[in-house]
């Protein structure tokens, strides 16, 4: 199985053990963000390949975009906050390796968590995965059949969240229209072929929109009005991770 994610747009911009140490593993280039570093622990390194203003996962991994090119987790503050509230990022990816029971994945979550964590990363999301409850919008889920994105908000505030929606509000690709997406051209996206991504998100909603050879198709993640308008205040400062697995 294999990930690749190639970054581009506007903005755009696995758990590792006990102790484990922070890697560097190369450096892109976001439109409208600059050099952004791909950092993860040092075990994902064998399963990372950063080349051609993208990365490459292969049968695992996991990595976060960061500001420092640092080889450790001491710091909280390397890693790259996004403020995605009102605007568009988008990137192409590469799911013909990501077979069905597979989850190639990318999301924000509100890190870095206000402790250092199981993980020694300052790593939180929603399920308190490393310790550490935080907001989380999963804004790709994905393999050669499905494309999910999922928003999860949390109670309490910053430094202090108590506990998050586990479930979130959601949609996907076949549900919006079973014939969006799927390998094979009898689809409107064959995934078969990389395929470009872009997602959109405010106060009202979060919207995402599927391309590739002059077709597209969009879906809206988040039917419930109150939700959006929720999760929008956590849109300011959210940190890029992803994985395979």
């Amino acid at each position: 199985k294999m990930l690749r994610l190639v970054t581009a747009g506007l903005l755009i911009l696995s758990i590792s053990p006990l102790g484990c140490l922070g890697k560097n593993l190369g450096s892109i280039n976001i439109d409208g963000v600059g050099e952004t570093f791909i950092v993860g622990p040092d075990w994902a390194d064998p399963l990372v390949t950063v080349s051609g203003n993208g990365y490459t996962l292969s049968g695992g991994g996991r990595v976060y975009f960061a500001k420092e090119a640092a080889d450790d987790f001491s710091d909280p503050s390397q890693y790259l906050q996004m403020d995605l509230n009102n605007k568009y990022f988008e990137y192409t990816v590469d799911l013909s390796s990501v077979p069905c029971g597979c989850n190639g994945n990318g999301y924000f979550t509100g890190m870095p968590a206000n402790q250092q964590g199981d993980l020694d990363d300052w790593y939180c999301d929603a399920n308190a995965v490393g310790g550490s409850w935080c907001p989380e919008y999963d804004v790709i889920e994905s393999n050669k059949y499905v494309v999910a994105t999922t928003m999860h908000s949390c109670e309490g505030e910053p430094d202090n969240w108590v506990e998050c929606d586990r479930f979130g509000c959601s949609s996907n690709s076949y549900k919006s229209e079973p014939t969006l997406l799927g390998p094979g051209d009898s689809y409107t996206i064959n995934t078969e072929q990389p395929l470009r991504v872009s997602h959109y998100q405010d106060d009202k909603e979060a919207v995402v929109t599927l391309s590739q050879n002059g077709n597209s198709a969009n879906f809206t993640v988040c039917a419930d009005a109150a939700y959006n308008t929720d999760m929008a205040g956590n849109y300011k400062a959210m940190v890029f991770v992803s994985s395979l697995w």
